[in-house]
């Protein structure tokens, strides 16, 4: 059920302060680890949790993708359908490891990685899409505190237990001991949370939502590609230039995806309330909404640009610091993230996956050979430029798709570009004013007060409406 107009608030607080929460605790961990461990065996355990990102998609196929749409499909047993879910996903992993184990000798040259760091990769990987998919189960059910706790939770004990390893056990192999630091206590949560809910819902097996399940199979190439976009740079600088320009790399890249916290803590409380306003056909409120959402989310993001240079400063040594001069455009490059995805989530409600995977392999594709011809000839920070121009490309293509595939009408694809140009400009703007600290802050403090306003606009047109529904209930006809 969808929750009360006098919950909303309450929710979109727990969901933007958890996040954060857990965020900070990440945010935390770079300056840590940036000083534990040298800037090749920093590279070196990214690239390690990089394949677990790829590998978290893999061993359950991506099936927590599909879980929002279950959650309205199969309303009358949710903690059956999410058991049903984690022992479909643990049945995969297993066959998996034993796979891997089997084969260990091949991958390990392949990928560079031990028996040991093998088998560390596909049961965190496991852990990890547990983790995803109670998480999905308390998201959509509008469990914000229970969500933020389990994240945070997590979080913690990965940064605790790392550091621990590092400076103890794993002293002569530091890698190994941010690998294993995160984990174990990673496996020892999703072990938990299994046996809770298998016990909860009851299910092991059900034919219906397995089929369900299935859907997110197409999901894999987008979700792969999307790494792919995401951390082929850090990848392709070490191999390509060296280990220490990529360990720079993935520190700043890091620092500046701290725009991604506010997109993800937003669209926890927006995907659930968005689902069930297109399962209502109410698209007056929609409308409004998606307009006054990308109108604060891109002076959210102006804001953090603003600022960014100063935070690379706070959290990391002087030898990070050459990072500042493409910072700015991987905050962009997250900006774009948010852009795409507003389509992106109407095709995730019409369960449209196909659609999905497409756009993001060719906006991999693009990505890889941009690299390929540019990386080395013009330094690593090319890599901010050539996901710029990847992220724009999905966004064009995913643009076309909801609008002309889909024929869905929601959102004003002119007021999207007008801001998405504006901010590109405002981009530019910074840059050049990069070492005027003041005047960036300045502006910074004048955008947080335009997005207080913003942000009324957004409750009272979303929220003190939602009553009101919208007389066109076929949203396919509705232009």
């Amino acid at each position: 059920m969808e929750p009360k107009r006098n919950r909303f608030v309450t929710n979109a607080f727990w969901s933007v302060f958890g996040t954060f929460l857990v965020r900070a605790i990440n945010l935390v961990s770079i300056p840590i680890f940036s000083r534990i461990l040298n800037s090749a065996e920093y590279g070196d355990a990214n690239i390690f949790l990089t394949y677990v990102s790829i590998f978290t998609i893999i061993v359950c196929l991506d099936s927590y993708g599909t879980f929002g749409k279950g959650v309205i499909s199969f309303k009358d047993d949710i903690p059956g359908f999410l058991s049903v879910g984690l022992s479909y996903t643990t049945g995969i992993s297993l066959c998996m490891l034993a796979a891997f184990n089997i084969f260990a000798d091949p991958l390990g040259r392949l990928m560079a990685m031990s028996r040991s760091e093998l088998n560390a990769l596909i049961i965190y990987s496991h852990a990890m899409a547990i983790v995803a998919f109670v998480s999905q189960y308390y998201l959509f059910n509008f469990r914000y505190k229970a969500n933020a706790a389990l994240s945070l939770t997590a979080g913690l004990t990965n940064l605790l237990l790392s550091i621990l390893f590092i400076l103890t056990v794993f002293k002569s192999d530091r890698v190994s001991g941010r690998i294993w630091g995160a984990t174990l206590p990673t496996v020892i949560m999703a072990i938990i949370l299994i046996v809770y809910y298998l016990r909860k819902g009851k299910k092991i097996v059900n034919a219906a939502y397995i089929k369900h399940y299935l859907k997110g199979i197409p999901l894999i190439p987008h979700n792969l590609s999307h790494f792919i976009l995401g951390n082929s740079d850090k990848i392709m600088i070490k191999s390509m230039i060296g280990s220490a320009e990529n360990g720079v790399y993935s520190l700043v890249y890091n620092v500046g995806l701290m725009a991604a916290v506010l997109i993800e803590a937003f669209n926890n409380v927006w995907n659930p309330w968005m689902f069930r306003k297109m399962d209502e056909g109410d698209t007056k409120v929609l409308k409004k909404a998606y307009v006054l959402y990308a109108l604060g989310f891109s002076a959210v993001i102006m804001a953090v640009e603003a600022v960014t240079p100063e935070v690379i400063k706070v959290f990391a040594p002087q030898e990070y610091w050459e990072g500042n001069r493409f910072v700015l455009w991987i905050v962009f490059s997250t900006y774009l993230i948010f852009i795409y995805q507003l389509y992106v989530n109407i095709e995730f409600y019409e369960l449209r996956t196909e659609m999905i995977s497409v756009g993001t392999v060719i906006a991999a594709a693009v990505n890889v050979v941009l690299n390929v011809l540019f990386l080395k000839k013009n330094g690593y920070g090319f890599a901010a430029v050539s996901t710029i121009i990847a992220y724009f490309a999905l966004y064009i293509f995913h643009m076309l798709i909801c609008t002309y595939v889909l024929d869905r009408h929601i959102i004003n694809n002119l007021k999207i570009g007008v801001m998405v140009l504006i901010t590109f400009l405002v981009t530019v703007g910074l840059q050049m004013a990069i070492d005027m600290w003041i005047l960036r802050w300045i502006f910074a403090l004048i955008l947080g007060a335009f997005i207080l306003i913003a942000g009324y606009g957004f409750y009272n047109n979303m929220i003190r409406q939602d009553a009101v529904k919208g007389t066109d209930k076929d949203i396919k006809g509705d232009k």
